[in-house]
């Protein structure tokens, strides 16, 4: 079973990559870069502005503060990015 997006944000697993789906503002170039800043890697980019990426559970939390990524998706659980203003997530 895989870990949950909120709990590698709570608790990220030292070396532990995971794969996401990340839904961006359109500015997916921006989110592109930064995800290769925070040592992560751009798997493939997708249809509706939307980016398949691998990243260290530890740097989760700065891509989720970004504003351009809207939602970030892991094995069909859906996350909104706290950068946008979401609450409870």
């Amino acid at each position: 079973m895989s870990r949950s997006i909120a709990e590698a944000i709570r608790a990220p697993e030292e070396g532990r990559e995971m794969v996401l789906t990340v839904a961006t503002d359109g500015d997916v170039e921006a989110v592109a870069g930064a995800v290769d800043e925070l040592g992560g890697s751009v798997l493939e980019k997708l249809r509706f502005d939307m980016l398949e990426i691998s990243i260290s559970e530890d740097r989760i939390a700065d891509l989720d503060e970004l504003n351009a990524v809207t939602s970030m998706n892991a094995e069909g659980e859906l996350r909104f990015a706290a950068g946008r203003g979401s609450e409870g997530n």
